[in-house]
């Protein structure tokens, strides 16, 4: 497992990786914490959020650490995310 690194080394070409948040401001945004499978784009970190859909991570918080994925245990795949496609027939 790889330590904590400084988020100006994270790597900014789309790469999943984890990233560590601090507050803003903690009466506002909570304690600091990880966050797994985030990416960096347009100029922003981005991670999954709590209704499935991308957010932003410098909306409540500050990105201060980054730290590789894990490799995927032996015999498993390592898959990411992917929303289900509707499909003909599918109710709106």
């Amino acid at each position: 497992m790889s330590d904590w690194q400084p988020i100006d080394m994270a790597p900014q070409n789309g790469e999943r990786i984890d990233i560590w948040l601090e507050p803003h401001d903690a009466f506002e945004s909570g304690n600091a914490h990880r966050r797994a499978n985030a990416y960096f784009q347009r100029g922003e970190w981005r991670f999954q959020g709590n209704y499935g859909h991308d957010v932003s991570a410098s909306y409540h918080w500050r990105v201060t650490h980054f730290m590789p994925l894990p490799t995927p245990p032996n015999g498993s795949s390592m898959t990411t995310y992917q929303p289900k496609q509707k499909r003909e027939g599918d109710a709106a």
